[in-house]
């Protein structure tokens, strides 16, 4: 087997792994973020396209396929052509919002200009010089071995998160046989996710609150009926004027929580008792909520 051969066999079954990742997800599936920051599917699928595209496109002499292809227009994300993702901060990674079909198709372009530039490579050829600015010298077989590493690392990142979200076929792909086991698993992040929220509210952390809703979440909270992004600026407000104006400091308990699970979905009924304490010059004083969220 030539060195080709083997870098060849290597993004065969990347992209056999891209595709597999990608299968029957739809947008939101593709989207969705560990801890509600990591890194999505989507993101990681077009992040690792984009570095193959690029490097390949370099060591090639020509233009990438990103833009040759059309594919930037395509996807029309919010980022200079030149992008592949490297520094992206947690809001850009939440900008990646791509079908499974537009990545799919994009790694496939890329993976056929791999294989068109592998084929006019001799063994001879992998030893080239093609990068003086490290030490040692970066060699056009050292390059092709970085992109199959960053590919690999990103393709099994995306596969975990698809199969975190992905019901029983997800589950089986990290290895998650046992429903029991699955469940547990499933109700300690909900719980979590809760905690985190007590977390948000009583820090006036308005990033770590946000991370706790879908993009498209809606909140019902006394008075306040609204999405995400408006229920973190109203109840992060409030908190810190009363805090400036009041003093006010607040402890959030959740107490008896009881988690439904149904397949990929699930209601959560949780008890939570809140205290405000009021530390004014004239008095001090304590407010007592008890309720129910109900997610």
């Amino acid at each position: 087997m030539r060195s080709a051969d083997v870098i060849r066999e290597a993004l065969d079954n990347i992209r056999r792994l891209v595709a597999d990742v990608a299968d029957g997800a739809s947008v939101d599936e593709l989207t969705v973020r560990p801890n509600g920051t990591g890194n999505s599917p989507a993101w990681l699928l077009w992040h690792l396209t984009r570095v193959q595209d690029h490097h390949v496109a370099e060591l090639a002499g020509g233009e990438q396929a990103w833009t040759a292809q059309g594919f930037a227009d395509r996807f029309d994300l919010p980022f200079a052509a030149s992008a592949t993702g490297y520094g992206h901060t947690s809001e850009e990674v939440a900008r990646v919002r791509v079908p499974a079909p537009e990545l799919v198709a994009y790694h496939d372009a890329v993976h056929a200009r791999s294989l068109d530039f592998l084929a006019t490579l001799s063994d001879a050829d992998f030893d080239r010089v093609i990068d003086r600015s490290w030490d040692p010298p970066v060699t056009l077989g050292v390059r092709l071995i970085s992109v199959l590493t960053d590919d690999l690392q990103h393709v099994g990142q995306a596969a975990y998160v698809r199969g975190l979200t992905s019901g029983t076929r997800g589950r089986a792909r990290v290895g998650v046989q046992d429903e029991a086991v699955q469940a547990l698993i499933d109700e300690r992040a909900i719980r979590e996710v809760l905690l985190r929220y007590c977390r948000a509210v009583d820090r006036c952390d308005a990033e770590l609150l946000r991370s706790c809703y879908h993009e498209d979440a809606r909140d019902e909270h006394g008075d306040f009926v609204g999405g995400r992004d408006e229920f973190v600026a109203y109840a992060i407000g409030a908190l810190r004027s009363r805090a400036a104006e009041h003093g006010q400091v607040t402890t959030h308990l959740t107490g008896n929580v009881l988690i439904d699970l149904d397949g990929r979905f699930a209601d959560c009924e949780s008890y939570i008792r809140a205290s405000h304490a009021e530390d004014r010059p004239d008095h001090f004083r304590v407010f007592e909520f008890n309720g129910r969220y109900i997610d």
